[in-house]
This record gives structure tokens, C-alpha cells and sequence, in this order.
């Protein structure tokens, strides 16, 4: 069933929403996979903020071109691909899809963009192995906070050691009255 011109400018609307608040797309290829697989796909990328879909490739070549992002080498997406826009967190994003192909080696990664620079299918998979922004935070608050803590624990030990003398002190004072 054709699509009417209305409908075309709708979609072409939406994809460029999408793009403009994309951190990352990446490009797959999903033959092989089945319904099930990719309505699982989709479930566990919507929990990461992202989403996934089969677009109409000539709409979305316009909706990229129209966003600035010309770079996208569409003729070498020549198989029927799909794409996955992340929205927050690109490196919980690519940990999704890299787990989800493990489990369903037929979902081929082709490439993407991060932040409007191309990626390669290698790069995607390092950024995979990459902490994830949750985890980044977690360690900086560790890092500042450590001085902090050290620092409690250094007048603790002197109180401590500090209790211990007048503790001692005490009883042979208590002895002599």
C-alpha cells in the first residue's frame, strides 16, 4: 500500500525529531531475526531510552540530509537494515545491542554516528566495553569522596588513640585515691 504525501511528510517530520535528539544511531542488519526477537529487541532498548525500527531509507536520507548529517554512506546500507536512536546513555545503548548479539548472532551491526561522527562497527563494539555514565559517576563521587573519608578516619585514630591514654590513665588515678 502506498504511502499518500501526508503521510511521507509526517514520517519524514518524526525522523528528524528522532535524529535531533539522538546521542547515537546505530545501523543493523536484522535478516534472520523473527518477530519475537525483535519485539524483545525493541523492549530492551526502550528500557535504555533508545529506540528501535525498520525506516523507510529514502526518508531517512532526508531526514539526515536536513538535519546537516550528509556523512552516512546510505548506499552501503544496501540490505534491509534497521536503526536504534539513543537517547541518553550511548554506551548503555551499544551494551544492549552487543548483548542482545550474543544471543542472536543474525543481528549484524553496519555501523553509526555518535554525537554526528561516523562510527565503524569496531568502534561501536569498544564503546560497548566502555563504562556506562551511571558507573562514570559512581567512580568520580568514590574518587572526590576518598581524601574526605581518609581524612575522618586520621582524626578518628587520634581520638581513638587519645580515649585509650585517658582510659588507661583513670584506673591507676581511681588506685591511688
Amino acid at each position: 500500500m502506498n504511502k499518500t504525501r501526508a503521510r511521507k511528510a509526517d514520517d519524514l517530520a518524526k525522523y528528524r525529531e528522532r535524529i535531533g535528539r539522538a546521542q547515537i544511531a546505530i545501523f543493523t542488519f536484522y535478516s534472520g531475526l523473527n518477530v519475537s526477537q525483535e519485539s524483545k529487541l525493541r523492549k530492551l532498548l526502550k528500557a535504555s531510552n533508545a529506540d528501535y525500527f525498520v525506516p523507510k531509507k529514502t526518508l531517512l536520507r532526508m531526514a539526515y540530509q536536513e538535519s546537516g548529517q550528509s556523512n552516512i554512506d546510505f548506499e552501503a546500507l544496501s540490505k534491509p537494515f534497521s536503526l536504534t536512536l539513543g537517547y541518553s546513555d550511548a554506551a548503555e545503548v551499544t551494551k544492549v545491542l552487543m548483548q542482545f548479539r550474543k544471543e542472536n548472532e543474525k543481528l549484524v551491526i553496519a555501523g553509526g554516528l555518535l554525537n554526528g561522527q561516523v562510527l565503524q562497527p569496531a568502534e561501536i563494539t569498544a564503546l560497548a566495553k566502555l563504562p556506562s555514565r551511571i558507573e562514570l559517576l559512581a567512580h568520580v563521587t568514590h574518587t572526590i569522596q576518598a581524601p574526605v573519608s581518609g581524612f575522618v578516619s586520621v582524626l578518628r585514630a587520634n581520638l581513638s588513640g587519645l580515649l585509650t591514654v585517658l582510659g588507661g590513665i583513670k584506673p591507676a588515678a581511681t588506685n591511688q585515691s
